[in-house]
């Protein structure tokens, strides 16, 4: 394989998108998606309509449609909202997350990767914000799920990252440290992909890191 000599930068919120990482990929070279606030992107772009039907074509991909169904019926509105309607918010993250918002960062990740490899054999990665640090195993979870290629990480320095990739290709418990300014005790994120879905789904690719 003649080794790509255009790796495409991830920005975040949708800067980097499926469209544009797709099309790196179809020229040989490495498209790359941003995960950064992409559950944020996903929930308005339902409530917009879904202009092409991209995201439900992605979304019949998924391992588990019982959560389709729930986001469906929470944030899909058919042709769109009103211009003076509000946007529904997404649920707030914290050190324990709780099953909606994690439900939703799964699928969005994979919405975004699958998207930007649907088609084609080229390679896609996905770029993660290492000081946004809440949502990543989650992501990163749903990315691997979507058979992602390649995950890179910046904005910090990902040392616990190898092994947590390691680890959710085997369908263990994972843990992240959480750095909270502050404090001498330890805070820990987890994520344990048995009892992420109403299934366990574990992913059958290790992407490169």
């Amino acid at each position: 394989m003649e080794f790509p000599q255009i790796i495409q930068g991830g920005m975040g919120i949708g800067i980097s998108s499926w469209q544009l990482a797709r099309s790196v990929s179809l020229k040989g070279q490495i498209g790359i998606v941003s995960s950064t606030a992409i559950e944020l992107v996903l929930i308005r772009k339902l409530q917009m309509g879904d202009l092409g039907g991209h995201l439900r074509r992605a979304f019949k991909a998924f391992p588990d449609q019982s959560v389709i169904a729930r986001l469906l019926e929470k944030y899909f509105i058919e042709g769109g909202k009103s211009d003076d309607q509000l946007f529904l918010p997404k649920p707030m993250a914290s050190e324990k997350m709780c099953w909606r918002l994690k439900e939703l960062i799964i699928v969005a990740n994979f919405t975004e990767v699958y998207l930007a490899k649907e088609g084609h054999e080229g390679l896609v990665g996905i770029n993660f914000l290492h000081k946004i640090q809440s949502p990543l195993l989650p992501a990163l979870y749903g990315a691997m799920l979507a058979n992602v290629d390649i995950v890179a990480v910046g904005a910090g320095i990902p040392l616990e990252i190898p092994k947590i990739i390691d680890g959710l290709c085997r369908g263990e418990e994972v843990t992240f440290t959480l750095h909270v300014q502050g404090t001498k005790n330890e805070h820990l994120l987890t994520f344990d992909p048995q009892t992420a879905l109403s299934e366990v789904f574990t992913p059958t690719k290790r992407p490169l890191f």
